[in-house]
Formats: C-alpha cells, sequence, structure tokens
C-alpha cells in the first residue's frame, strides 16, 4: 500500500476537481484517502451552504451537513473504499502538518491558486499534487 493520499479542500467550488484527483492517484498508487475541509474565516457574507438553519450566530459551519455532501461526492464518483472525512474551521496548515507528521509517503491533492497552498509548498517534506 502506498501511503495516503489527503485531499486538502478549503473552497467548495474546489470540492469535486480536487476528490477527482485524490481518488485517481489512491487508484494507481493503493493509497487510502482522506478528506480535510477546512473553512478559513472571511470578513465578508458566506453562503448558506456554510450555515446551521436556525443557529443564532451567522457563520457557523455545518460539519455533520458537510461532511455528509463530501461522502456523497465520493459516492456519486465512484469511490467505494471507506474514506476518513474531517470537516474543520481555520489553521489549514497546522491541520495538515498534524494529518501529515508520522506519513512520509503522504501526498498532498490541493488547489493551485491559494495562499494555504503557497505555505504548504514551503513544507520541504510534503509531496503535494495541485490541480487548477
Amino acid at each position: 500500500m502506498g501511503g495516503k493520499v489527503l485531499a486538502v479542500i478549503n473552497e467548495i467550488e474546489a470540492l469535486e476537481g480536487i476528490l477527482q484527483k485524490a481518488i485517481v492517484l489512491c487508484q494507481e498508487e493503493g493509497s487510502l484517502l482522506e478528506v480535510l475541509f477546512v473553512h478559513e474565516e472571511r470578513y465578508f457574507e458566506l453562503p448558506d451552504f456554510f450555515h446551521l438553519k436556525g443557529a443564532p450566530e451567522k457563520g457557523t459551519l455545518d460539519e455533520v451537513k458537510l461532511k455528509k455532501e463530501i461522502e456523497e461526492r465520493l459516492e456519486a464518483l465512484g469511490y467505494k473504499e471507506d474514506a476518513a472525512v474531517l470537516v474543520k474551521a481555520d489553521d489549514t496548515v497546522d491541520r495538515v502538518l498534524e494529518l501529515t507528521k508520522d506519513d512520509t509517503a503522504a501526498t498532498l491533492v490541493v488547489l493551485n491558486d491559494n495562499a494555504v497552498t503557497q505555505k504548504l509548498a514551503q513544507q520541504g517534506n510534503l509531496k503535494m499534487v495541485t490541480i487548477f
């Protein structure tokens, strides 16, 4: 088995493209798939997809809803294996480093045009595959 493929997603619009590439890599390398969606807080209004309905605070990330959406997309893309799906808020780089600290064979799949990707690229020990 070839370690793991960690799909790192910060934008819902990039979800499908990153998942597709991660699935291909998993199949080619015989790797396990982990999906890390990190919502980085921004200073403007977020789409309703990120809000809990009826929640008193605006901007509350609905982790359960987003995790279910990711699992459904994996299934729709034909991925039949178990995948760890994590949904978090903020600190993408630290979360990636924590998930990969003991795995020298891990491959990250990330969106190319992203400040987080640039920070991850500065970590010399990470193997990265970027999509556009």
